[in-house]
């Protein structure tokens, strides 16, 4: 009888021990002076209406950058600095072609190669401070330097950094995150992020969001979109490993009364180590 009741409360036990273990807390616990590599791949194309014509740009830009953990404070508040190291771009505009490669310095005698090569020179090697708590809230940065000359930090605004909850979580649970990623616009994403599932120390996080907002860089603009995208996470470290993402921007800026609408269609993959 005694053998018999103890396999009762054996059966009993497993599967509350087999469902404790599916709870995680996913947090960021990064050491200072510890750095990264990130290759990130963004595929887009844009079409625009500029004075009743149709213009479609395609373009394929491969970034890699450096990421250092600078400082961890008492609280476990993390601040990152983010150097461009390469970068490489095809650009293709109404049959104009534009190749850049920070690496291979372009003599093309065409202005505006010379003028995007120019903009992208100034990025390289140049650092951006980001603040985060260890649950990837951002508590400050100084993207505003990088993105007055029109550029963005691919990784960072898109969400490849996820924002955790800050409770334990199981395996299929979701939460929900709004991000304000660009300080001189309104827009915001909302998005909701799901644990997907967990293999030995690397767990799958799956995030889907919406994108508003009225007003870009103190310009009316009216912006709406979608994305969405799935990451392979550290579990003992919260960094993301590698993820994709595919992002839809529908906008519409006004400049001197003039209306440019604008669709931005984005696959982004970004791979670290």
């Amino acid at each position: 009888m005694k053998t018999k009741s103890t396999i009762i409360f054996l059966l009993i036990l497993i599967p509350i021990f087999v469902h404790a273990q599916k709870n995680i807390t996913l947090s960021y616990n990064l050491k200072k002076g510890h750095q990264y590599s990130l290759a990130i791949k963004n595929n887009q194309t844009i079409t625009m209406d500029m004075m009743g014509q149709s213009m479609t740009l395609k373009q394929i830009s491969e970034t890699v950058q450096e990421i250092t953990i600078a400082d961890v404070d008492e609280s476990n508040n993390i601040t990152l600095n983010l150097t461009y190291r390469k970068m490489k771009l095809n650009q293709n505009a109404m049959g104009m072609e534009i190749n850049y490669d920070s690496e291979k310095p372009d003599e093309s005698s065409n202005p505006m190669v010379q003028q995007v090569a120019a903009s992208l020179n100034e990025i390289i090697g140049k650092t951006v401070s980001l603040e985060i708590d260890r649950f990837g809230n951002a508590i400050k940065n100084n993207m505003s330097e990088m993105l007055d000359n029109n550029q963005s930090l691919a990784g960072f605004e898109t969400g490849m950094l996820n924002v955790y909850s800050d409770k334990p979580v199981t395996i299929g649970e979701s939460w929900v995150v709004s991000l304000k990623p660009d300080p001189q616009s309104d827009f915001v994403i909302n998005s909701t992020y799901k644990l997907e599932g967990i293999k030995g120390k690397t767990a799958t996080v799956s995030f889907e969001g919406a994108i508003t907002g009225t007003e870009m860089k103190g310009q009316k603009a009216s912006i709406k979109g979608t994305m969405i995208g799935r990451s392979q996470v550290d579990t003992q470290t919260g960094w993301v490993l590698s993820s994709t993402l595919n992002q839809v921007i529908e906008m519409e800026m006004e400049q001197e009364g003039t209306k440019i609408p604008m669709k931005m269609n984005s696959v982004i993959e970004m791979n670290s180590k």
